[in-house]
């Protein structure tokens, strides 16, 4: 076990050593990360990260504000198991004078298989996931995904500028908004970029998408569900009406609830957009004795437009 963790520590250093034969470094944008990409990966369109069309292989990265020790914590195989990931092995290494966890496994569904390669690094302060899917049975796909996550080059001091998200705009001008995080596919605005928002009215947009396929029967009670399900005690639930944006069918929902968190009342409004097997969702929320400032963030969201 010894022997392969020095393995994979000397093969990482390795990696890190440009040479003239190399894949070129890409730096991935709004992260603190650069690495060599696989021969034939192009920069993904809807989510941080690579992808290779022609066999559905793909690299995800995604930023999370926690410590690298309690996220390790979480990630081990019996909780995997609960997402339906077989993992095979773990190894411990380090990157760049921080600390990381490299694993290796699959996943089952009834539509396919997959297998996966995950690396996690980060300080006491962030942690970078990079998760790596590729079609079963191309072992040679596996090694350029290892390769490629082997060669991270993480910045610490790197200053972090965040961008929209890559598949639609809003205009976050007419409500006086501006993008405060990102997570993954998902974009947390506020008006004074802080996340949580330290206004007093407590203003904030979420936006975020389905990552891969979904399907369902009845999208308006999928809607409702989803509102139901949101992270607030909920007080009062309005009827969900159906809305197009951009040539997009969906349903706006509107409430009040209490934040689990804080126990603040809020005026709550959620869209959701359906579209080719998955679906655009945005949740505003501002505190309910400033209700009325509602009204502009529900036009940043309709003024979403496809790119």
């Amino acid at each position: 076990m010894k022997e392969a963790q020095n393995e994979v520590q000397e093969k990482a250093q390795a990696n890190r050593v440009a040479d003239s034969g190399s894949q070129d470094y890409v730096f991935v944008e709004g992260t603190k990360i650069s690495i060599q990409p696989p021969a034939d990966f192009i920069k993904a369109h809807t989510f941080t990260g690579f992808q290779k069309t022609e066999s559905g292989a793909s690299i995800m990265i995604v930023q999370f504000p926690a410590s690298y020790a309690q996220m390790k914590t979480g990630m081990t195989p019996e909780n995997f198991k609960t997402k339906g990931i077989e993992i095979d092995s773990t190894r411990e290494l380090r990157m760049d004078n921080v600390d990381a966890t490299i694993m290796f496994g699959k996943q089952y569904t009834v539509e396919y298989e997959v297998g996966k390669v995950i690396l996690i690094l980060g300080t006491d302060e962030e942690v970078y996931l990079f998760n790596g899917n590729y079609p079963l049975g191309f072992d040679g796909l596996k090694d350029e995904l290892t390769t490629s996550f082997l060669s991270c080059k993480y910045n610490l001091e790197e200053e972090i500028i965040l961008s929209g998200p890559e598949d639609y705009t809003i205009d976050i001008e007419a409500s006086n908004l501006q993008l405060a995080k990102k997570i993954g596919v998902m974009y947390y605005y506020s008006e004074d970029g802080l996340f949580p928002t330290e206004k007093e009215h407590k203003t904030s947009l979420i936006a975020t998408r389905s990552f891969g396929e979904v399907s369902t029967d009845d999208p308006k009670q999928y809607a409702i569900d989803r509102f139901i399900n949101s992270p607030y005690e909920l007080e009062t639930v309005e009827e969900t009406d159906s809305i197009t944006i951009d040539g997009v069918n969906g349903y706006i929902t509107r409430g009040t609830g209490r934040s689990k968190k804080n126990g603040t009342n809020y005026s709550i409004a959620q869209v959701i957009l359906f579209s080719d097997d998955m679906y655009y969702i945005f949740m505003a929320s501002v505190a309910l004795v400033y209700e009325d400032r509602m009204a502009a963030i529900i036009e940043t969201i309709k003024s979403f437009k496809r790119k």
